[in-house]
């Protein structure tokens, strides 16, 4: 199995001195179930929203998040428990610096992600295919599903390997877009169970 790994340029420009509509594109490499990826959202949608506000609007962004498997040999289900004992070797996540620190962030965010560490933990591979094809569609629906998919797994402790989590995060989306911009929720299903 080979990786490859996208070239990032950086692309400076005043932006004090925009005056027509700018198009900014967002890539983001992420695995659904790396909490840090969670975190990070919010911070952009802060961000989104400070340079919009600042600059009347005439920034549009879109974002594209490109999927990355932490274990895409995953085949079981287990307990985040087990998995983050196998992964790092912690035998209690309420205690361990690492965990709590994320908790800690997390509480400081607007709005807070309440991080909790029980439930499930599966492939990710359906997740994934459902935010791909979402982007395919149109990538604010992408975006607005991936938070959704967020909050199932990290605040809810549900499986995002889970054809019903998923659907279930796809009407979540839906509340959350206007009409006519929404995920059409049979054709995401068939994708969830396509393989």
């Amino acid at each position: 199995m080979g990786w490859s790994f996208h070239q990032f340029k950086r692309v400076d420009f005043d932006m004090s001195k925009l005056d027509k509509l700018t198009k900014i594109v967002v890539e983001i490499v992420s695995d659904n179930v790396w909490p840090w990826c969670y975190v990070a959202k919010r911070h952009l949608d802060e961000a989104i929203k400070h340079v919009k506000a600042k600059h009347n609007n005439l920034v549009e962004v879109e974002i594209n998040w490109i999927p990355f498997f932490l274990d895409p040999t995953r085949s079981v289900t287990e307990t985040k428990a087990q998995a983050y004992k196998k992964k790092f070797g912690v035998d209690d996540v309420k205690t361990h610096p690492m965990f709590q620190r994320l908790i800690d962030v997390g509480k400081t965010l607007d709005p807070p992600i309440m991080f909790d560490y029980g439930g499930n933990i599966s492939n990710t591979l359906k997740s994934h295919r459902l935010l791909e094809w979402a982007h395919t569609k149109r990538s604010h629906q992408q975006h607005t599903l991936i938070e959704h998919v967020f909050t199932a797994y990290f605040e809810q402790q549900k499986d995002q390997g889970l054809d019903g989590v998923l659907l279930e995060a796809v009407d979540k989306a839906n509340a959350n877009l206007a009409p006519g911009e929404q995920i059409d929720k049979v054709e995401a299903e068939r994708v969830i169970q396509s393989d």
